[in-house]
């Protein structure tokens, strides 16, 4: 077994472990993964696409990603990757450059503001297509 079959082995049973103890997921749930581009979100992603065929629950899945108006969020490559899971992906354009404009001085850092911000714009969007879990990807620590 190579180290990528080895480290994707130890995710999907780190998330299984986590997912089981904690009541994460349960039969019927409609989980909405928020897909950043980055590859903890990813990654995330991969796992539970993996674990939903696998699982003894059954669970819908899908992924949204925020466009906070930033400038040149890829959209194209996170379809490309959902298309090839089969996972619907749902774009949120939200006016999150603006807000953190106006709310912020300039010296200060916007990165907590636009993550609640980001966040909320998630958790809109899982309520207003009856999403009941939300899973957001991290770090790996967030398994423990």
């Amino acid at each position: 077994m190579n180290e990528a079959d080895r480290l994707l082995r130890d995710l999907l049973r780190r998330a299984g472990e986590a997912i089981t103890s904690f009541s994460m997921i349960a039969d019927g749930d409609r989980v909405l993964v928020g897909l950043s581009g980055g590859k903890d979100s990813a990654a995330l992603l991969y796992v539970l696409r993996h674990l939903q065929s696998r699982a003894p629950v059954r669970f819908e899945l899908a992924a949204v990603t925020v466009d906070g108006g930033w400038g040149g969020h890829p959209h194209e490559p996170l379809q490309r990757y959902c298309d090839a899971m089969g996972v619907e992906l749902m774009v949120k354009s939200a006016c999150i450059v603006e807000t953190v404009s106006e709310k912020l001085d300039e010296d200060d850092t916007p990165c907590p503001l636009c993550a609640r911000l980001r966040r909320g714009a998630i958790y809109r969007v899982a309520r207003e297509k009856g999403f009941g879990t939300v899973a957001l990807g991290h770090h790996a620590d967030d398994l423990v």
